[in-house]
């Protein structure tokens, strides 16, 4: 029997602007992943596009807190880079939200408000990495950004 993953389609690159190294995720129009942003309000305006800026340096930052205090944590967020050029409503509080799970993994979920309606918006974001979010995505940032300078 033969089992196989398929990778998404999408996933982060990275990108040096302003000086900084980021992360970008971009999902134009009509990507399957826009599918998958959950909604409070299912019945508030749909997400036609998004795209998501990690600040590298940041999030190397709070990985280590987080994965010390892990056990006393609901979740750790960090201010998130999130547009859409297409979106009715207004995007408020944009963050990037670090949420302990199982077996010293974490969800990385990019959340934000429609400052207009109050609905929040989130997103799974941790599958479009190329490596899984547990005690390894710090080592792995710290090579991007060595191989990266």
């Amino acid at each position: 029997m033969s089992t196989s993953t398929t990778a998404p389609a999408a996933l982060f690159i990275p990108v040096h602007e302003d000086g900084r190294l980021w992360l970008r995720l971009e999902l134009p129009a009509g990507s399957p992943e826009l599918d998958q942003v959950y909604m409070s309000d299912p019945n508030d305006l749909p997400l036609p596009d998004l795209v998501i800026d990690i600040d590298v340096a940041a999030l190397q930052r709070i990985l280590s807190v987080f994965w010390e205090f892990q056990q006393h944590l609901y979740d750790l967020a960090i201010p998130l880079g999130m547009t859409s050029a297409e979106f009715g409503g207004k995007l408020k509080l944009a963050r990037l939200r670090l949420c302990p799970y199982v077996d010293d993994r974490a969800i990385l979920s990019a959340c934000f408000t429609n400052e207009w309606s109050g609905t929040e918006y989130a997103l799974d974001i941790g599958q479009y990495l190329p490596v899984a979010v547990d005690r390894n995505l710090a080592c792995y940032l710290a090579q991007l950004r060595q191989s990266l300078a």
